[in-house]
């Protein structure tokens, strides 16, 4: 702009020419002030103090990467002095000691409140650290391939974790996330193969992508109450783990979420749950059972393929639709519970071994008239459970077209032997016009009754 700006004004002639010089004369003066000012905001020259190098921003000073690798015992000092001011130290900056094999220890002052993108990574000498109660957050790669870190203390103010932070750290063996911290990252603690235990705080709310991925040593963790998302791959191949809780709070598992976990025997999942993403249990071969919680609508293509271990499986009442591959090369799978009334949509190859499929009473027809559920070549109706404590005294029963529902507790649905809803409710008759089977479906129970 500028030299544009002298080109116009030189090269302006006499006459009409010098009225436009004249006002560009009057404009001169701004022009020079807004020019002086983006040169004033510029970035001041990096500068060193006591063999630490620094920066300046509106905060205080940063400390920045140097023109000689770090090395030794680092300590940071709360402030500095320079040109004749005093400034707090407040971050560390961006890749300030990455790479610094040398380094072995560093103390950080109370002044620093955040640690920037790849501060520490890559410091291979590096085996432990304490952050200050000033820290509130922890960047990106922060302290990723810090391969002889073996503890750290996060403190309690810290709220997030960021991506990577942690990746790499095959060192760690245990860690403490303290009750401040909401987010951990994506990939955060991403192939930390010496960690075994891990305590996450009730403060928790979302696991990122990776989080935990490939931690193999990882032998048990809790999920708090608080958590309401897990991301995608967050503990696959975590294969020293053999059992996982999920809380009450998770509505959704998401995408390979243990995937090729093959030490996990037992999973429970919570009556929150109600989908579970593609693959999310897939090629975890060491699931003998698992209960699907009344709550659960989907199931994801993949989300169980490759489970060898796994024998039988009961889908829940709600189940509208069930992934392609879903049970794929689950070749141990014998028999197949499905208690939803109308057949949920499935894919040509959902189930890869095809034993016996239990269909609530009067469903029989429907499910072999659907399509890939008629692959089942042995399909059997389970009996109405007429005799369950629930509905002990409960007495279903059919004259001259109008059902009779007596004794039952709550709602009940009525459907075709098709599958078709004809009535929800609680009355005590309704009138069915037309002949044929009916599932009277209760809370506890499902009966056929038959309309002649």
């Amino acid at each position: 702009m500028f030299p544009t700006l002298l080109f116009f004004i030189t090269s302006t002639p006499g006459g009409q020419g010098d009225r436009k010089y004249d006002a560009m004369k009057s404009y001169l003066p701004v022009w020079l002030l807004v020019i002086a000012l983006l040169c004033g905001v510029t970035r001041a020259e990096a500068f060193e103090v006591d063999g630490i190098y620094y920066d300046l921003n509106n905060e205080g000073a940063v400390v920045i990467r140097g023109d000689t690798p770090y090395s030794g015992d680092v300590v940071i000092p709360a402030s500095i002095n320079y040109l004749g001011d005093v400034f707090p130290v407040t971050s560390i900056g961006y890749a300030a000691f990455s790479g610094c094999t040398g380094l072995t220890s560093i103390t950080l002052p109370e002044s620093v409140t955040s640690i920037g993108y790849a501060a520490f990574s890559g410091c291979t000498g590096l085996t432990s650290i304490t952050l200050p109660e000033s820290v509130t957050s922890i960047g990106k790669s922060a302290f990723s391939s810090c391969r002889g870190l073996t503890s750290i203390s996060i403190p309690n103010s810290v709220t997030s974790i960021g991506d990577w932070a942690f990746y790499d750290c095959r060192g760690l063996t245990s860690m403490t996330i303290p009750e401040s911290v909401e987010i951990i990252g994506n990939n955060a603690f991403y192939e930390c193969t010496g960690l075994t235990t891990i305590t996450l705080p009730e403060s928790l709310t979302s696991i990122g992508g990776g989080a935990f991925c490939l931690c193999s040593n990882l032998t048990s963790i809790t999920l708090p109450e608080s958590l309401t998302s897990i991301g995608e791959s967050a503990f696959s191949w975590c294969s020293g783990l053999t059992t996982i809780t999920l809380p009450e709070s998770l509505t959704s598992i998401g995408y390979a979420a243990f995937r090729s976990c093959s030490g996990l025997t037992t999973v429970t999942l919570p009556e929150s749950l109600t989908s579970i993403g593609e693959s999310a249990f897939s090629w975890c071969s060491g699931l003998t059972t698992i209960t699907l919680p009344e709550s659960l609508t989907s199931i994801g293509e993949s989300a169980f393929s490759w489970c060898s271990g796994l024998t039988s499986i009961t889908i829940p009442e709600l189940v509208t639709g069930i992934g392609d591959y879903a049970f794929a090369n689950c070749n141990q799978l014998e028999s197949v519970t499905v208690h939803a009334v109308t057949p949920p949509e499935i894919g040509p190859n959902t189930f890869g071994n095809y034993g016996i499929l239990y269909v609530p009473a009067g469903c029989k027809e429907a499910y072999q008239a659907a399509e890939y559920w008629r692959y089942f070549m042995n399909i059997q109706e389970m009996e109405s459970s007429v005799e369950t404590v629930l509905d002990s005294g409960a007495c279903i029963y059919v004259e001259n077209h109008t059902l009779h529902v007596e004794n039952v507790d709550g709602d009940y649905r009525v459907y075709t032997a098709t599958g078709q809803l004809v009535y929800a409710g609680h009355a005590a008759t309704v009138q069915l016009a037309d002949a044929g089977v009916y599932v009277v479906r209760t809370s506890s129970r499902s009966q056929k009754v038959i309309v002649k």
